[in-house]
């Protein structure tokens, strides 16, 4: 009996809402859209539909539970959570804040808060079914549906709506609206009859009414209906979204769908024809991502016959922007009010990737792979079953009787084959006047141009100060390398009520001070549609791109007669280029090389700066703040970039140099850092100035590259651990056969071969008088008295044959007294170090280093692990004793398998185990030479052969083709009874000369 009269009263409230809303939609004249909304109206159900299942569905919502069991576990505990803690307090008091102090972000996450709140407690009960959450959910939504404003305080004028003086729309009461009556869609019955009729009626007062009236002409509020940018199509998803769940006569539901698609033309049409989207990738996300959530939700209620994605033909171009806007490897063009760590939404791309056929790759999920926790996003993208025809559910009080839905393309449909149209070379927005270059595709190692981090990349921009969310910044680039930004554009900043006033510009990040481009005369550029790049003449190859931008019309300069700024992308890799200039050329280093040269003339004698920005770490070359060229590193490892930066003047004055200066754009930014601005204003005043700034990727020194060139070019070596480890096998040091072996290294044509002195038991087969007197030992007695390497040296000197040596950063960790002796715990294990430590065991070091001298040419130091606190400082230590008897000599710091290498080293130590698997990309790795080590048997100093022939040389030609050194350590004999001591097995004798040899006729 009290269902019966639930139920009474829940259709008296719904006839009176419908009749109410029929009402007023009737009270208005004839309008444009009847006949299309006539013709849309045929396409509904009967009733309305929200995106995803009501609760009564439980096929739906169990599937949901089964897809993300983790992220549901979490929601519902967080829901729990939730129940016990009270709803977040929106006083008066934090919604004016705005007005007094500017700041958005504080009301703006509180109010955040409170919707999720509502969110998570609905998500849960719809996953659960159980009444435990219903409580909760209506507490949240009388608190809601009785707030004076679902309006942000920055969109509210002088708190008009919050005073009860006004009532319009804005991104957030429009999103919240489609939330409340997907909310309503859900839980149906589920919710008091009282709460669902407030949800109409606010609804209706707070969005549809408005709305209507703005529509008519009516209403000097609601601007966004008619504009160009993301507010038309953010607010037009949450009108239509919430219209096509709630209202119940499709007629009705018609009408807003029919107004949306007249009203986002405009929308469409505020990008350029090539596709552009001047607001920026961000605003492409929220904003054309918003329009087609919203014709997704359109298509699904009409059973796919009205499909704006497929019908409206600009959406495929705009659809392209994202992709495009890549520059490399997820780093994309980030200008205009954006973060930079901006990219294309995975879910908005896979979706028009398969409805449009665009043949991106990576971009297929069907399903978000985490459970969006939000209503509208869990309706689009969060129910793995297909949309199902006529579902009923005997037992539900919320009957689906009447409710079709059309199958969902992105859980039924195989995705497209054509061929992607980006990711080539380059990109181009003639209309906008951005450019993206990249390097060539790998085909080697089969990777795109987009892939290649270990090549230079660049965005540049033309377009003019007049856009949407403008920045001045004509003229602005990004540069990417090994995955990061080195040089950037600085991306937007947090807003305020400063962002979006008159006072915009006074922003040295919305400003072009805070954009890598020219001050001119001392005066940034200006704002307004009349400061222009317009790209005069392009050269655009295979080789090389070459772009020519007239900015003059940027600065309001009146003596001055032109602005050039021309960009250089050459991709040659290691060709000698003729540039215009005597000077200027330079062979095209690994990795590319960027040229940014811009030039002014005036009809007087004035003043020049140019600049760029970076957020990454750097270290200025050059000393002092005033040169004719200074240089700089920008970026660390494989990211890090040479920038060399010189006066570019047709007379090239003798007198003209630069001046330096780095600032600090001190604004609050989306990134949360804060960039730096590097400067250079030229020092003499004149009518004709130029700055040239070059772009490389980092290599190290040239002494350094010169020092390891012997290396790369003769990159087959051998390493024996010949270790003693007893008194017995000390004598073994006195037996071995210096002259077999080195004959034997000759035979397999080895280039180097690298001897162990110790490793862990205590027994040295070399000399040190420095370790015995620390230790307290007698000569002999631990350090051999022979010296085993001198001697080799002089074996293998006559043979053409390199020495290095391999020494550890402790102490044997097996000798007690030795660890005692330095200071170090006691203990068979590696034991911490400091660099009071590595100070005195440099001592050890430098012994040998003065002995041999230039006999030995490098060093493999083992044990330089971040476990035991090894670190730059005491690697620059041990290559100081380690060269000290020789400067040329190599060093390389062992820092564990497959870690990164110490910034000391001169070559990777590359301790490798499985090596087959091993690419590489050049020879360079973070500035060093690269050299793998592995071994030919099983394991360290096994005698066996792991490997065929034929896999060793595949392997090993590939790694030697890119410059990189291979060392193979083999077995060393011990046994006297087996031929000569220190003699390598004979089966690995014979694969290193078999691979040895196919390698060098490969070279």
């Amino acid at each position: 009996m009290i269902k019966r009269l639930a139920s009474s009263a829940s259709f008296i409230i719904m006839f009176f809402c419908t009749f109410y809303m029929t009402d007023c939609l009737a009270a208005d004249t004839a309008t444009p859209y009847d006949a299309a909304a006539d013709s849309i109206a045929g396409f509904l159900p009967e009733k309305p539909q929200g995106l995803g299942y009501p609760i009564t569905d439980r096929d739906a919502w169990n599937a949901v539970r089964s897809q993300y069991p983790k992220d549901v576990e979490r929601i519902v505990k967080d829901a729990e959570k939730l129940i016990t803690t009270p709803i977040p307090e929106a006083p008066e008091s934090l919604y004016k804040d705005y007005y007094q102090t500017g700041n958005r972000t504080r009301y703006q996450a509180v109010n955040s808060a409170r919707s999720g709140r509502l969110s998570t407690l609905v998500i849960a009960e719809c996953l659960m079914n159980e009444g435990k959450f219903l409580p909760a959910i209506e507490a949240s939504l009388a608190d809601h549906l009785a707030y004076p404003s679902w309006v942000l305080p920055a969109h509210d004028q002088n708190a008009e709506i919050y005073d009860g003086k006004a009532v319009y729309a804005d991104l957030a009461s429009t999103a919240f609206s489609w939330q409340l009556a997907t909310t309503d869609y859900w839980l149906g019955e589920r919710l008091q009859p009282a709460t669902r009729a407030k949800i109409r009626s606010e609804i209706e007062r707070r969005t549809f009414a408005p709305y209507r009236k703005s529509l008519m002409g009516g209403d000097k509020y609601n601007w966004w209906i008619n504009t160009e940018n993301n507010w038309n199509a953010v607010c037009h998803a949450g009108v239509v979204g919430a219209a096509l769940a709630l209202i119940d006569l499709p007629k009705e539901r018609a009408f807003y769908v029919a107004a949306a698609a007249q009203k986002s033309e405009p929308f469409l049409n505020g990008f350029t024809s090539d596709g552009y989207c001047s607001e920026g990738l961000g605003y492409w996300n929220y904003g054309f991502g918003n329009f087609v959530d919203m014709a997704e939700t359109v298509r699904r209620a009409t059973r796919g016959n009205v499909d704006w994605i497929r019908e409206m033909p600009k959406v495929r171009t705009v659809a392209l922007f994202g992709p495009k806007m890549e520059i490399s490897s997820g780093i994309y063009g980030t200008f205009a009010d954006c973060a930079i760590s901006a990219k294309p939404d995975s879910l908005l791309l896979s979706r028009l990737n398969e409805q449009l056929h665009l043949g991106l790759p990576g971009y297929s999920l069907r399903l978000a792979p985490s459970l969006p926790w939000n209503p509208v996003g869990l309706g689009l993208f969060g129910f793995p079953v297909p949309e199902r025809s006529n579902a009923t559910d005997a037992n539900a009080e919320h009957s689906t009787d009447s409710v079709e839905k059309v199958v969902d393309s992105a859980s039924t449909t195989d995705l497209a084959a054509d061929a992607s149209s980006v990711g080539g070379i380059r990109e181009t927005f003639p209309d906008a006047g951005v450019y993206v270059f990249r390097p060539e595709m790998d085909s080697e190692h089969g990777k795109t141009c987009t892939q290649r981090t270990d090549q230079l990349a660049m965005i540049v921009k033309g377009g003019h100060n007049a856009e949407m969310h403008n920045h001045n910044d004509v003229g602005s680039y990004t540069i990417t390398l090994g995955g990061k930004s080195p040089i950037s554009d600085p991306g937007g900043e947090i807003y305020t009520s400063r962002t979006f006033s008159g006072k915009r510009y006074e922003s040295n990040v919305l400003n072009s001070f805070g954009h890598g481009v020219p001050r001119i005369a001392g005066k940034l550029q200006k704002t307004g549609a009349a400061a222009k790049g317009i790209m005069q003449r392009n050269l655009f190859t295979d080789v090389e791109d070459v772009i020519y931008f007239d900015l003059t019309s940027a600065y309001d300069v009146p003596t001055l007669k032109q602005a050039s700024r021309v960009f250089t992308f050459d991709r040659r890799l290691g060709q000698t280029k003729e540039a215009q200039r005597k000077s200027d050329m330079m062979q095209t280093p690994d990795g590319g090389l960027i040229r940014i040269v811009d030039i002014v003339e005036f009809t007087e004698p004035n003043t020049f700066e140019t600049a760029f920005l970076s957020y990454e770490k750097w270290e200025k070359l050059t000393e002092g703040d005033e040169a004719k060229e200074l240089e700089f590193r920008i970026g660390e490892g494989a990211a890090a970039v040479r920038v060399t930066v010189s006066a570019a003047t047709q007379a090239d004055d003798a007198n003209q140099r630069l001046r330096f200066t780095a600032d600090t754009i001190d604004e609050d930014m989306m990134s949360c850092q804060k960039p730096t601005r590097f400067g250079f204003a030229l020092t003499q005043p004149a009518t004709q100035l130029g700055i040239r700034v070059v772009v490389k990727k980092w290599t190290e020194s040239t002494d350094s590259q010169r020092m390891t060139d012997w290396l790369s070019a003769n990159g087959r070596g051998v390493f024996m651990h010949f270790l003693p480890g007893s008194s017995e096998d000390l004598q073994q040091v006195e037996s071995f056969d210096v002259e077999a072996l080195a004959d034997q290294l000759a035979a397999v044509d080895a280039q180097y071969f690298v001897l162990t002195i110790y490793q862990n038991s205590g027994w040295f087969n070399a000399p040190n008088a420095e370790y015995d007197t620390v230790v307290g030992w007698q000569p002999g007695e631990r350090c051999a008295k022979r010296d085993l390497p001198m001697e080799l040296a002089d074996a293998l000197a006559k043979r053409n044959i390199r020495l290095m040596l391999y020494v550890t950063a402790q102490t044997p960790n097996r000798d007690t007294q030795a660890q005692r002796a330095y200071g170090l715990k006691e203990g068979p294990a590696d034991q911490p170090i400091d660099v009071a430590f590595a100070k005195k065991w440099a001592k050890v070091f430098q012994e040998w280093s003065d002995r041999y001298g230039t006999k030995v040419c490098g060093w493999w130091v083992d044990g330089c692990y971040e476990w035991v606190n090894f670190n730059d400082e005491i690697g620059q230590i041990y290559g100081a004793a380690l060269k000290h008897g020789n400067p040329q000599a190599i060093v390389a710091l062992n820092p564990g398998v497959l870690r990164p290498e110490w910034k000391p080293s001169d070559y990777t130590a590359g301790e490798i185990n499985e090596p087959l698997g091993i690419a590489m990309d050049g020879r360079w790795s973070q500035g060093q030479q690269v050299q793998i080590l592995t071994f030919l048997g099983d394991s360290w100093g096994r005698p066996n052969c792991r490997y065929t022939d034929a896999q060793w040389t595949e392997w090993m030609r590939t790694i030697r083709a890119k410059g990189g050194a291979v060392t193979l350590d083999a077995n060393s004999n011990m046994n006297p009874d087996a031929g000569a001591i220190g003699r390598l097995n004979d089966e690995q004798f014979r694969q290193l000369q078999s691979i040895f040899r196919a390698v060098q006729e490969g070279e």
